[in-house]
């Protein structure tokens, strides 16, 4: 508040009032920045140009005006491309930030950071904020940034997560996406396969199935049908097998499951919690993801059966704004 008003101003209203005020010896070291501005840089100032203090006091003026108008836009701008925010985590959708204008993408970085650790600003550097606009900007699947005050940057397909090294890497720590233990269905049913991974059910459906895929809601984790003719009790339910194979939904040919959650990017650490569907070892359904070419129902199919996963809400939020 007291930036446009010249030392000798403060003194002369301080004598008027019959105040007294404190002199810091600090501020007559030139050891320190302020002081060798103050004392050296300003008077060479006014000699140049007297009125230099009044043009600084207005041009400082004039930029905290336009920085609060920036904040504002700033601040609708973190709210539309947010995800997700906690006190460990800050997750926005990569697309939302490719769209902003540069001066207000760095600001909502910077509100990310402050939220997850206000000191962070001690040690953030310009090369800090350039690294997290490449991040953002290039293409590429899984790629992150180490940034002061152990906080980590990491892209994840379309997403980009902010996140305390201490608190782990996304809400589904990696260390605990484990196998689960397979379960066999030996008629229509519901199985709860691990804490971690939810439950799975499977029971006959007698509802209409829409096959036209523009009229079918965009789900994060949908139900799936499967045409009850092609297969028969037992159902294998376990995670995905090293060099395992699925035929996609309109795919001309099966390819590596391993390629399938690529292309729906669905990050590293969730796919061995994603439950497969088996028959006769051939996988029918990736459960709440899609269902096989093989087994997928038509017009001429007179009986389906419903697959639904009821996974945690960590996996949901991890698949939500992918699939």
């Amino acid at each position: 508040p007291l930036l446009q008003v010249e030392k000798k101003e403060l003194i002369a209203y301080l004598e008027e009032k019959g105040e007294c005020f404190c002199h810091d010896t600090s501020n007559e070291s030139s050891k320190y920045m302020r002081n060798a501005v103050r004392k050296r840089v300003i008077p060479e100032l006014k000699r140049l140009n007297p009125s230099i203090l009044s043009a600084i006091s207005r041009t400082s003026r004039l930029l905290s005006e336009d920085n609060d108008f920036l904040e504002h836009l700033a601040q609708n701008a973190f709210k539309g491309a947010v995800l997700f925010c906690d006190e460990g985590q800050v997750e926005f959708s990569i697309d939302m930030l490719r769209a902003l204008e540069r001066p207000i993408l760095r600001r909502v970085m910077k509100m990310a950071l402050r939220r997850l650790n206000p000191m962070v600003f001690r040690s953030l550097r310009m090369e800090h904020l350039d690294a997290l606009l490449s991040l953002i900007m290039t293409e590429g699947g899984v790629k992150s940034v180490a940034l002061p005050k152990q906080i980590v940057a990491k892209r994840v397909y379309n997403r980009l997560r902010f996140y305390n090294e201490e608190c782990g890497t996304s809400r589904i720590q990696e260390k605990t996406a484990h196998f689960f233990v397979e379960a066999h269905l030996d008629r229509p049913g519901r199985v709860t396969l691990s804490d971690a991974v939810g439950v799975l059910e499977i029971r006959e459906y007698s509802g209409r199935v829409a096959f036209d895929e523009k009229k079918v809601p965009k789900k994060a984790i949908k139900s799936l049908y499967v045409d009850a003719e092609c297969l028969n009790f037992p159902l294998l339910v376990r995670s995905r097998q090293t060099g395992e194979r699925f035929w996609p939904l309109g795919a001309p040919q099966p390819y590596k499951l391993k390629k399938f959650f690529i292309s729906r990017k669905v990050p590293r650490h969730v796919r061995p919690l994603v439950p497969l569907i088996l028959y006769d070892g051939d996988v029918v359904a990736v459960a709440g993801i899609e269902v096989s070419e093989r087994y997928k129902v038509s017009p001429k199919t007179r009986n389906v059966l419903e697959v639904i996963w009821r996974p945690p809400e960590g996996i949901e939020r991890e698949l939500d704004h992918t699939l």
